[in-house]
């Protein structure tokens, strides 16, 4: 899952190229509906984080949650296997260490994390 970051060099060198103002609004529009997509995706992510902090029996467990337990409560949030990729891609991307963090509060062996990390850097 590779994500365009801002909009691409081809598409710069087509607004440079580009005698008047109709392939730059294109453009732009393309990308105001692309970043439009990712706020929506990251609001509903950050809808499913909500419920899940706002079970009870999580903040009673919350030195209990292992991988398992973790897994079961994100698919129960709504996630798909696809989100909780790209959860982890952004997790990795924003907050390297808080992520090494977070992975290894849940038990996991060092050598999954570093798999789970190196395949969420290449996510991004």
């Amino acid at each position: 899952m590779h994500r365009q970051m801002g909009i691409s060099l081809t598409e710069i060198g087509t607004v440079l190229r580009a005698p008047g103002k109709n392939a730059s609004v294109e453009i732009l529009r393309r990308r105001l509906r692309t970043l439009d997509r990712e706020i929506a995706e990251l609001r509903r992510q950050q809808r499913c984080i909500v419920a899940i902090l706002k079970q009870d029996s999580i903040h009673e467990e919350i030195e209990m949650i292992n991988k398992s337990r973790w897994v079961e409560i994100m698919r129960a949030a709504g996630l798909s296997e696809d989100d909780m990729h790209s959860w982890h891609a952004k997790f990795e991307k924003m907050e390297p260490q808080a992520h090494q963090e977070f992975l290894e509060s849940l038990g996991i062996e060092p050598d999954e994390i570093n798999k789970i990390r190196e395949y969420s850097r290449k996510q991004c």
